[in-house]
């Protein structure tokens, strides 16, 4: 490069334009989010597992007596929530957007505290990392009773230990022991129903707050690691009774047990962590052909692994130099980087000491990697103008692959008419008011997704196959009410579906319908009595 051109490059990258230059793309994708909205929401409410939980919320009062059973996720905090804007005339619809508007709210706190240790680019740096991270994390950003809350209250703590490092020493003791209430019963309700929260965000709670103590003792930051003490204690107490209110009110976490990991699984779940890094940073390549957007995916994956195991390493050297007294201690950003630090430390080990990963369908419970992510590569730009360049142009691929991959994606392309789509639901909801049957069973990849889309004029309850009962199959076995399989003396149908497992009602069972109906892959059998007793 001749001496003038050089001369020019440094010019460029000493002006201030260059560096904001991931906004515009990052505001391309979330036009993209917005124009896209109403076509991924009807998409996501046809997996079962999102559905539900606006079916129980809705159908709750009528658990007569009953438990209430939910998932391997007890999502306690999601059913106080329902029950909370069950008032509202519109609260399906508030129901359906409110998961999202929530994420808008974790994000905008998550750029606020990254402005105060790190300034306003790293405030727009994490908040269009959050906003645009593409269709993986976008997807469940969308779902209603996720681990959600989980990654909103690892914002919220963030939050609350640099608001409280910064002016714990002027605010009075009135207000911090409100702040400490208010932010200890929100995330003891998220615990109770996550406890994966308890690793991820709690345990870094106090080894921030007592680290940067260690780091730079003094009255301020021992005043924190109090405040930090304090709030855990209201969490676990929150926690405990969220717990206890719920079981007392019927609502149980079906059967789950986590078990570490046997010896032979840890290497299994290493591979399955760093791939379920890759696809959450839009690194869907594998076995793919080689196109200009499938290198894109690869530079992602590549730069999400790298990132992720760069946190680390970046908090070990930032702790050792300030212990040695080569640098100064910043407290704010002391517990802000031992926050995030520790959070994915501890949450990556979990993932991988633990049974719970079983496959890529598992990636779900390592998006708060991509919030620690998010959070720290702002601090990576701040060595030279050379790292900053390397952040921004790491960015912009992340937003052009993120940007790209949602057009590609399942998410915003017309909703399948195969199964319990739109037009099924609707159907059979014509049909089964026409004949008096608006109760009936089907599987659990079709019960909640038919309620709900029929707008609740048929109530469908689920069963899943067992070797326990003669027709092969069971009630259950996640997110319903025990009440929906009391006898009953009134009509009911009984749905099955070619594109879904397969499962074939008993020949004797199928001649005692009244009459048979069929809408695309669903056969609808009606009864003249309820079929509960005889199917499970």
């Amino acid at each position: 490069m001749t001496k003038p051109a050089l001369q020019s490059t440094r010019v460029l990258l000493r002006t201030d334009w260059w560096k904001w230059s991931f906004l515009p793309l990052g505001a391309v994708y979330f036009v993209l989010v917005v124009t896209h909205m109403s076509r991924m929401l009807v998409n996501i409410n046809g997996n079962p597992d999102t559905s539900s939980a606006p079916v129980l919320g809705e159908l709750y009062a009528d658990r007569a007596g009953g438990h209430v059973i939910m998932a391997n996720l007890p999502w306690f905090s999601t059913l106080i929530f329902e029950l909370a804007t069950k008032w509202l005339p519109d609260h399906r619809q508030v129901w359906v957007i409110g998961p999202y508007l929530f994420g808008l709210l974790a994000i905008a706190l998550m750029a606020w505290t990254a402005s105060r240790v790190a300034g306003r680019w790293a405030a727009a740096l994490t908040a269009v990392i959050l906003l645009c991270a593409g269709p993986p994390v976008l997807e469940l950003m969308l779902w209603l009773n996720d681990h959600t809350t989980t990654w909103y209250s690892l914002a919220l703590l963030a939050a609350f230990l640099v608001l409280v490092m910064e002016r714990g020493s002027t605010i009075g003791w009135l207000p911090l022991t409100i702040l400490i209430l208010f932010v200890g019963v929100i995330v003891g309700v998220n615990v109770a129903s996550d406890k994966i929260l308890l690793i991820a965000g709690l345990l870094p709670l106090l080894f921030a707050s007592a680290g940067t103590w260690i780091l730079s003792p003094n009255a301020r930051t021992a005043k924190v690691m109090w405040l930090g003490a304090a709030t855990a204690a209201v969490t676990g107490i929150s926690a405990v009774a969220t717990t206890s209110i719920m079981h007392s009110a019927g609502v149980f976490l079906a059967y789950f047990e986590l078990r570490f990991a046997t010896l032979e699984a840890i290497s299994t779940n290493v591979k399955l962590w760093w791939q379920s890094i890759v696809l959450l940073g839009n690194g869907n390549f594998s076995e793919a052909a080689i196109t200009f957007t499938t290198i894109l995916a690869l530079v992602c994956g590549a730069l999400s692994v790298g990132m992720a195991l760069l946190v680390p390493r970046y908090t070990w050297r930032y702790v050792a130099s300030r212990r040695s007294g080569d640098e100064p201690v910043d407290e704010r950003l002391s517990v802000y980087i031992i926050f995030w630090a520790t959070s994915l430390v501890c949450l990556s080990a979990g993932f991988i000491l633990s049974s719970v990963p079983a496959g890529l369908g598992t990636t779900r419970y390592l998006v708060g990697v991509v919030f620690a992510v998010a959070a720290m590569l702002p601090l990576f730009a701040r060595g030279s103008v050379a790292a900053r360049a390397l952040v921004v142009a790491g960015t912009l691929v992340f937003l052009l692959t993120a940007t790209i991959s949602l057009g590609d994606s399942g998410l915003v392309k017309p909703p399948s008419t195969a199964g319990p789509s739109p037009q099924v639901a609707e159907a059979i909801a014509r049909t089964a008011e026409r004949v008096g049957a608006t109760r009936g069973y089907a599987t659990y990849w079709n019960a909640a997704p038919i309620t709900w889309r029929s707008n609740f004029r048929v109530q469908v309850a689920p069963f899943v196959g067992c070797s326990g009962s003669p027709t092969g199959v069971c009630p259950g076995s996640f997110n319903y009410l025990e009440a929906w399989y009391r006898p009953g003396s009134f009509r009911t149908f009984l749905l099955t579906d070619s594109s879904g497992p397969q499962w074939s009602p008993p020949a004797a069972l199928r001649q005692r319908a009244i009459a048979t109906y069929r809408f695309g892959t669903v056969t609808m059998y009606v009864y003249n009595y309820d079929i509960v007793t005889s199917l499970l």
